[in-house]
């Protein structure tokens, strides 16, 4: 029970490692907090710094995501507890220790998070994300409708429906932390 209940605390931790803060700074000394949409995310970092920094970005924190629950499947007994775990790195990410509960919005680690628990869904709604993103050239507009489609993926593949609440939870969080972007959407204002 004890390294259980350190797992998830220890998945939070990770969850709040800001590869983006971090990879900006140290090799262009922009503090991507005070600068551009002020997300600690891939696509800001892209924005302010380029490609490059921006994949790496995007690559540590769905790894986080993906390695945290990865591990946990040796760990933990149940469906709630891997759930548990995912839920801690991915609310680390968006509520960072180190940035004083602040951080980003999440997607990319709850896309690690869901090709560890369900890559099938994961993977679909990538795909849905590519096809909203090369349409519009509006990452967020994409986020918004992957994520609802991840779950819909969920419950359509029998394997994966054991984890739709945690979806659900993530979802929802995810879609909360995006309002200034749904506002900025609904004025045309989105960059």
């Amino acid at each position: 029970m004890i390294s259980q209940l350190y797992l998830i605390f220890l998945a939070y931790l990770i969850g709040s490692i800001p590869f983006g803060v971090i990879l900006s700074f140290y090799f262009t000394e922009i503090d991507i907090q005070q600068e551009g949409s002020h997300n600690i995310g891939a696509t800001n970092v892209t924005r302010l710094t380029g490609r490059k920094l921006g994949a790496l970005t995007l690559l540590g924190d769905a790894l986080k995501g993906m390695l945290t629950v990865l591990v946990s499947f040796s760990i933990m007994q149940s469906t709630w507890g891997i759930s548990l775990v995912a839920l801690a790195v991915f609310l680390g990410h968006c509520f960072s220790v180190f940035l004083l509960f602040k951080g980003g919005k999440g997607v990319a680690v709850a896309f690690g998070d869901f090709l560890a628990l369900a890559p099938g869904a994961a993977l679909l709604a990538m795909a849905v994300w590519l096809v909203v993103f090369f349409r519009t050239r509006r990452a967020s507009l994409g986020a918004l409708i992957a994520a609802p489609g991840m779950i819909l993926f969920m419950v359509l593949i029998p394997p994966y429906r054991q984890y739709v609440p945690l979806a659900v939870v993530m979802v929802s969080i995810l879609i909360w932390r995006h309002k200034e972007n749904i506002e900025r959407l609904k004025e045309g204002l989105e960059s």
